[in-house]
């Protein structure tokens, strides 16, 4: 089953798309985060959301380093606008813009551009190998993330709400499954088989990761 909108976007398109999607991309999650209801700002706060776009744009892309290097622009596009959003209408210092912080969540944008955006073009990919990985890839993180959450239930972490911590946990499950159950639409039952053992590991991979980082 084909994702692929159409590989005749030209490059040139692609970034003009990515600048445009990014400058949008990062005010909003910023309103998510702000204004949101809880559980629900969690996910705007949350990485997964990030990766998320980055995916999407890569499927829409279809071309590995199209969507490689728009996806990386839309990210660093969104990680720019949130900061000049938070300028603009939450009366921040300038310097936000410029500072460690921000220069950081550029070079994770980078990252998950560039990660998420080839796994995103590879869903449909003639390599069994490859296909299986770009397809588990954004479930596993969301999957990664229901389990931290879990995890930081069972500890207890003084620093969160426990009923919160269960409510994102559940909200990042259903995402990670939802998406899975999409993308796996129209294989063959062993794909289906092959793509959800990935993804499994890769979501205990991902749990331990987030562990490690807030430990």
């Amino acid at each position: 089953m084909s994702f692929h909108i159409s590989y005749r976007h030209s490059t040139l398109r692609c970034v003009l798309v990515a600048v445009a999607l990014g400058a949008v991309f990062g005010p909003l999650d910023l309103a998510g985060q702000v204004h949101a209801p809880y559980p629900l700002a969690n996910l705007f706060n949350s990485p997964a959301v990030w990766a998320a776009a980055a995916f999407g744009f890569g499927v829409w892309a279809g071309l590995r380093m199209r969507a490689v290097v728009g996806a990386i622009v839309m990210e660093v596009v969104a990680v720019v606008a949130y900061y000049l959003a938070d300028v603009a209408f939450r009366g921040s210092n300038v310097s936000i813009v410029v500072s460690k912080t921000a220069m950081v969540w550029v070079v994770l944008g980078i990252g998950a551009g560039a990660i998420f955006g080839a796994a995103g073009a590879a869903v449909d990919d003639e390599s069994r190998m490859r296909r299986a990985v770009g397809t588990a890839l954004l479930p596993a993180v969301f999957l990664a993330e229901a389990s931290h959450q879990v995890i930081r239930r069972l500890t207890t972490d003084p620093d969160s709400r426990p009923d919160d911590l269960v409510s994102t946990a559940i909200m990042m499950a259903v995402l990670g499954a939802a998406t899975l159950i999409w993308l796996l639409r129209g294989r063959t039952p062993a794909q289906r088989a092959e793509t959800l053992g990935v993804t499994l590991a890769m979501a205990a991979v991902g749990a331990a990761g987030f562990a490690v980082l807030a430990g």
